[in-house]
């Protein structure tokens, strides 16, 4: 269900990769993660720019500098420009091109359910939960504001464990419950992409499998920062699971905790009673057994819920580690290459 890819670098193709090596890797930060197989290639790039936007840091340059890396499974080792885990020095008033390349491996990944999501049947949307489809990726960036003295207000502190900063329909209600070390208010949603919000398609040389590309030009950076990349199968405004700017909400309305909250019904009929695998002996084409079943107040009293695994398989993201870019003058970013 959950993946996480790591660049390796062993120097000589033929040497044997060792625990170090990956140990080595997965220290570099150049990494990302994804459920579900949502995506399965990733390259994350930052390139500095003049802002005429001309010669070799041109969005169009920088991203087929990202195609490239994400086709071949390599890295971008490419002066004035950075990947996930490293940092980008810069000058004040520098453009910065962000570019990204992904594939959405095409076809089922191992969910044993064949029957249509819930979660996106909420929406009127048809698609196997065991056949996800990228909707959309967000790059959300933040200030860096540098070293936290010990024992100040905001060096330390958890993020709550109940629920007071949200409201009843599970959307932020306010921050004030938040220790300050545990929140960024810096951090926004950058850019957002999807079929409507145009990526554009690619074909790989190597194998013939479609690839998305996409970038954006953040404009005279003044002030330390970092950029991350999230994307999810779940549109904006999916009720239960994402707000209207495509956030993810809690997971209070799958979780099988606290039953009155459950909110979204599973009633996919299984043609094999009691829910068994069938003679295939790998898909399950109706909602299992084992789900919860909601109770009062919850509106859908007595229905089987998406919840456990099914929740799972049904809310996928990926994420990437962030790409930090220090601008000379401002807050030094340490620990990062």
């Amino acid at each position: 269900y959950q993946r996480n890819y790591t660049m390796v670098r062993n120097g000589i193709a033929a040497t044997k990769l060792t625990p170090q090596m990956i140990v080595d890797g997965l220290r570099t930060g150049n990494v990302f993660t994804s459920s579900g197989q949502l995506i399965d290639r990733l390259a994350f790039v930052a390139c500095s720019s003049t802002p005429s936007g001309l010669g070799f840091r041109s969005n169009v340059l920088v991203e087929n500098l990202a195609l490239n890396a994400a086709v071949n499974g390599t890295d971008t080792d490419v002066s004035g420009c950075a990947t996930m885990g490293e940092k980008l020095v810069v000058r004040p008033g520098m453009d910065i091109v962000v570019a990204v390349a992904l594939r959405d491996p095409a076809g089922t990944n191992n969910a044993p359910y064949t029957f249509a999501n819930p979660s996106l049947a909420q929406n009127g949307v048809t698609l196997p939960i065991n056949a996800p489809v990228l909707d959309h990726v967000d790059l959300i960036g933040g200030r860096v504001t540098g070293y936290k003295t010990p024992g100040a207000a905001d060096y330390s502190g958890a993020w709550p464990v109940n629920a007071a900063w949200l409201d009843a329909n599970g959307n932020i209600a306010g921050l004030g419950a938040v220790p300050a070390a545990a929140k960024n208010t810096s951090t926004s949603i950058l850019k957002t992409w999807s079929a409507t919000t145009p990526w554009t398609t690619a074909t790989s040389s190597v194998d013939q499998t479609q690839f998305l590309k996409m970038s954006v030009r953040i404009p005279a950076v003044q002030a330390s920062q970092y950029v991350r990349l999230r994307g999810t199968n779940l549109p904006p405004s999916t009720p239960f699971e994402t707000d209207a700017s495509g956030n993810p909400l809690p997971d209070l309305f799958t979780n099988a905790n606290d039953t009155t909250k459950l909110m979204i019904p599973c009633d996919v009929v299984p043609s094999v009673t009691p829910p068994a695998v069938l003679t295939n002996g790998l898909t399950i084409d109706g909602c299992p057994s084992h789900l919860a079943t909601a109770t009062a107040p919850s509106p859908i009293a007595g229905h089987k819920a998406v919840s456990f695994d099914v929740a799972a398989w049904s809310d996928l993201w990926f994420y990437a580690n962030p790409i930090y870019i220090q601008v000379n003058g401002s807050v030094a970013i340490a620990g990062v290459k």
